[in-house]
């Protein structure tokens, strides 16, 4: 996975000597940058191995909107690789200016009066120690409202503590997110255009995940997999990848329900609550075709639920093996496979 490269909050970190702007222009360039709020403090007391290490600048950059490096960086002059993306809670980085956090307790601390900012620092600091900033929670949550975040985005942004404090109003908010975008999907959807429902199966390594990749790419999409919580982060998208989905991952009720390409009002089981789902496309990657993946789930009645429930929903069968061009069928237009890893498939 390529490395995140734009953010609402940043941070700069130069030796004062190879520093290409003067200390006092900052407030100018922040105005330039349009920023939300800055700050930024000399670190002149740190060491390393017992040496003091040059003087250089923390500068904590926090933006209305995710922000590019590169852009970033060329408004201040430097190399890209001397802004770093902040991806935990702002707070963290206004307390790391004074080396009040949890990785830095090896470091030399600084008095709240050594930082400068946009905002009244000290005050900030005091409420980031008294755990009460009702302020930042609001934003996160806000964040995770509008589906800027996910809900494990914020999990690690809070920290288990403050997330286990809030879970039932983090859980609340995204629940009512979830549910607005599903109603306008709803509204805004064709009912006379099934959803699209494709089972990709082959050994692992074979590109089963990469195809599907590259099948929604570009889209609102999401690919959800290696969990016990499959939908525990999806947030509305509508070309969904269930990844290396294995018999009774999810219980075959639920999977005819998932599938069913005319019903549009549907929704998945998750932890503490069902998710409603948004999907004009599915796509599901597996090492099963659909007739072993049926044969190694748990049925409760297989004279009632048969496995040609599933194979009628499928629009798209796509057979892959090591080294070889995948094989696609259409298994509901007597489109039979040619070879499979077990008996031939009865279409």
């Amino acid at each position: 996975m390529a490395d995140k490269l734009e953010s609402r909050n940043h941070m700069l970190v130069q030796q004062i000597a190879y520093l290409p702007f003067k200390i006092d222009n900052i407030p100018s360039i922040m105005e330039r940058l349009n920023t939300k709020n800055y700050a930024y403090i000399i670190h002149d007391k740190d060491t390393r191995d017992g040496e003091l290490v040059e003087p250089h600048i923390h500068l904590v950059m926090q933006f209305e909107n995710a922000r590019h490096v590169t852009a970033i960086a060329k408004e201040l002059g430097v190399e890209p690789n001397y802004v770093e993306i902040w991806d935990k809670r702002i707070n963290n980085a206004w307390s790391y200016l004074i080396h009040e956090t949890a990785d830095a307790t090896k470091k030399k601390l600084y008095s709240p009066d050594d930082v400068t900012a946009s905002f009244d620092y000290a005050a900030k600091i005091s409420s980031i120690r008294s755990g009460v900033d009702k302020n930042a929670l609001n934003e996160d949550l806000e964040l995770l409202a509008d589906g800027t975040i996910s809900k494990s985005e914020l999990r690690r942004k809070l920290g288990v503590i403050q997330y286990s404090k809030h879970r039932k109003l983090i859980d609340d908010v995204f629940q009512t997110f979830l549910e607005e975008k599903h109603s306008l999907w709803l509204e805004s959807h064709d009912t006379d255009v099934p959803m699209k429902f494709m089972w990709l199966y082959g050994s692992a390594g074979s590109g089963k995940s990469l195809t599907a990749d590259a099948m929604i790419e570009g889209l609102d999409s999401v690919k959800l997999g290696a969990s016990n919580d499959y939908f525990q982060d999806y947030q509305g998208q509508s070309h969904i990848i269930l990844n290396e989905l294995r018999p009774n991952d999810i219980s075959w009720a639920d999977l005819l329900r998932l599938t069913d390409p005319w019903q549009l009002d549907k929704s998945a089981p998750r932890r503490y609550r069902n998710v409603p789902l948004n999907i004009d496309t599915l796509i599901i990657t597996t090492p099963y075709n659909p007739y072993d993946f049926y044969n190694a789930t748990r049925v409760a009645n297989r004279d009632v639920d048969a496995v040609d429930q599933l194979i009628r929903r499928i629009d798209k069968l796509g057979y892959f093996q090591k080294g070889q061009a995948p094989q696609f069928f259409n298994p509901n237009e007597n489109d039979k496979p040619t070879t499979f890893p077990s008996d031939d498939l009865p279409f």
